[in-house]
């Protein structure tokens, strides 16, 4: 008897790691500024840490890449309506990766793998996530890397927009470790790590 309820509490303690962590309803405050927005954009190199709260994650990947319409579409045009991303969240708890159509975050895995997200190595670990960029890369033909930068960018300034309402500290990130990352998430050879956003409140002073 003690056996089995030894193994019926491990396997309750998988199942809870590996199910999907349902985002509350995205909530941008209807008084937050266009103006504003874009007037207070810019990129930050300090950030204070801490854990960034469900409902902030659901607010940023919302704006980053989230549908805003009753047909699915997204908060970002896409080349000949094709989206080629998947976005991923890295932070000190392990990494997940963003749904969309159920505004939920599935498990990956439980490495830290902030410290890939810039060259500095630095960043990541001080912010509160990282928001990875990956690309589907057999999407698009000849002109791919063009379609797939035009994306990243509306992703990343969209990521950056809602930091300015936010007040919180956001940095893109090309300098990224994308074979390590690739390895550690195993991506399949479809999928590449194209940028990374930095995210996090500002040090306090």
């Amino acid at each position: 008897m003690k056996n089995f309820l030894v193994i019926a509490l491990f396997s309750a303690m998988i199942l809870s790691a590996t199910e999907n962590i349902a985002l509350p309803k995205p909530a941008i405050p209807q008084e937050a500024s266009l103006a504003a927005a874009l007037a207070n954009r810019q990129s930050h190199r300090e950030f204070g840490g801490g854990e960034p709260t469900p409902q902030q994650l659901s607010n940023l990947l919302w704006a980053a890449y989230g549908q805003n319409r009753a047909d699915g579409k997204l908060t970002v045009p896409a080349a000949l309506n094709r989206h080629a991303f998947e976005l991923y969240v890295l932070t000190a708890k392990g990494v997940t990766r963003y749904d969309q159509k159920a505004n939920a975050l599935i498990p990956v895995c439980e490495n830290d793998l902030r410290v890939m997200a810039e060259g500095r190595k630095t960043l990541g670990p001080a912010a509160a996530a990282v928001v990875l960029l990956v690309a589907k890369t057999d999407i698009f033909g000849a002109n791919g890397d063009f379609y797939l930068g035009v994306e990243a960018g509306a992703i990343c300034q969209d990521i950056y927009l809602y930091a300015a309402t936010a007040k919180l500290n956001a940095l893109c990130c090309g300098s990224l470790d994308a074979a390590g990352l690739t390895k550690a998430l195993s991506l399949p050879a479809n999928q590449k790590p194209v940028l990374t956003m930095v995210v996090g409140p500002a040090p306090e002073k």
